[in-house]
């Protein structure tokens, strides 16, 4: 991370010389750009430096070592490149283009950098979010990573989609614990610990959390609804008539569901130590992403009243990760609108919509500081390039690192 900050100061010169630059947190980053109107609420722009690492064993499944950087074929090869120094270069690029050209605007633009955001951003953006509010540091709006532009994703849709997300789900990990005797497996009682926590798995799955199409799941179709088949388009127009067509459609892509519910996914489990030993306890984990019109007391209390008379069925919410859901930031304010226009500047042919945000960014960290906030990476993604992100032979196109360039630099220019 020193050297990364070293060849930002090597490539980046006036912005470096031109900008204030703190060190937040040992290896974060604030810059800031003074406007001419200290009474105007600053901006904000959001990328982070590290990445998820490399599973050693896939490590000869890339077609260029992951940390190479190589150019070939038309794109940049490696673990990054889409989450997300593509965009912090552009950002960076961005802002020493319009620094170069003299670029002043009324109101202070600020850019952070967090650290350690694929770790939960608590000593990176949080600490520069902790440091602006120490400073009666209050922001007009904040632009983080997110949804991107989706290429082909949407059955029936002939154009690009610009998902702008206004707001982020929450965040929540619960523990189904069943303790039990313990003993040989050559004696077994009727049901283990095992097989009752089989079944409160089965019940979670079963009744899950309702799902409904409002708030960003509405704005999405709203914007979709003209582009869209006469079936499709005529059941949006009406959702008064076929909400419940729309819920039961849409329900059925896990990307649509994942925007209209909270979701509960079971991810880990743990019993005996050995095949021949009753286990004493058997735990799942399960990992649960919170609905803007859910909270994680609401979550609990769900889980909880499936069991009402299984004493032996515990569940313990993991308060260290717990976070509620953002609230949704309006797509009629400043910020929102000034990020349509680039986006309708660079990708003419685009929609552009609303979207909630189903992973978690740096951009949390900064809701009690920030009127508005949005989650957005300006690029052309594609479904087969999905598992690209975190994954194997992750890459950017050449074509792609210098639209979303494009992008900043017109989002920079549209800044009062």
């Amino acid at each position: 991370l020193v050297a990364f900050r070293e060849w930002l100061e090597r490539t980046y010169p006036t912005v470096h010389s031109k900008l204030q630059r703190e060190v937040v947190g040992d290896y974060s980053i604030l810059y800031t750009w003074p406007g001419t109107d200290a009474a105007l609420a600053p901006v904000m722009l959001l990328a982070h430096m590290d990445v998820v690492p490399v599973q050693p064993e896939s490590e000869n499944l890339w077609a260029h070592p992951p940390f190479a950087g190589a150019i070939s074929d038309g794109y940049v090869w490696g673990r990054g490149t889409l989450d997300m120094k593509a965009m912090l270069v552009g950002v960076m690029e961005a802002a020493e283009r319009e620094l170069s050209s003299g670029k002043q605007s009324r109101r202070t633009i600020m850019i952070g950098l967090g650290h350690d955001e694929e770790a939960g951003g608590a000593n990176g953006a949080a600490a520069i979010a902790r440091l602006l509010k120490g400073r009666g540091v209050r922001l007009e709006w904040v632009l983080d990573e997110g949804s991107v532009i989706a290429d082909g994703m949407v059955p029936g849709l002939d154009k690009p989609l610009a998902l702008i997300g206004v707001a982020e789900k929450g965040y929540l990990t619960v523990q189904i614990v069943v303790p039990a005797p313990g003993g040989h497996s050559a004696i077994p009682p009727y049901e283990t610990a095992v097989t009752k926590l089989a079944r409160a798995i089965t019940r979670i799955q079963e009744n899950p959390l309702p799902a409904k199409v409002d708030g960003a799941a509405s704005g999405l179709l709203a914007s979709l609804g003209p582009y869209l088949p006469i079936v499709q388009r005529t059941a949006i127009a009406n959702e008064w008539l076929f909400g419940w067509y729309l819920k039961a459609a849409l329900s059925k892509s896990t990307a649509m569901n994942a925007v209209l519910r909270t979701t509960f996914a079971p991810t880990m489990l743990s019993g005996s130590p050995k095949e021949n030993v009753l286990p004493s306890e058997a735990r799942a984990t399960v990992n649960v992403r919170i609905h803007p019109r859910d909270t994680v007391d609401s979550v609990v209390a769900h889980l909880r009243a499936l069991f009402p008379n299984d004493p032996d069925i515990q569940i313990k919410p993991v308060q260290e990760s717990a976070g509620n859901p953002t609230a949704v930031s309006s797509t009629e304010s400043t910020g929102f609108r000034l990020i349509e226009r680039a986006v309708r500047n660079v990708f003419p042919e685009t929609i552009v919509a609303p979207y909630l945000s189903i992973v978690g960014t740096d951009s949390r960290h900064y809701t009690f500081i920030a009127n508005a906030i949005y989650r957005f990476g300006p690029f052309v993604l594609k479904g087969e390039d999905l598992e690209r992100i975190h994954g194997t032979n992750e890459r950017i196109s050449l074509q792609a690192a210098a639209d979303l360039t494009r992008f900043y630099i017109r989002l920079l220019d549209g800044i009062e």
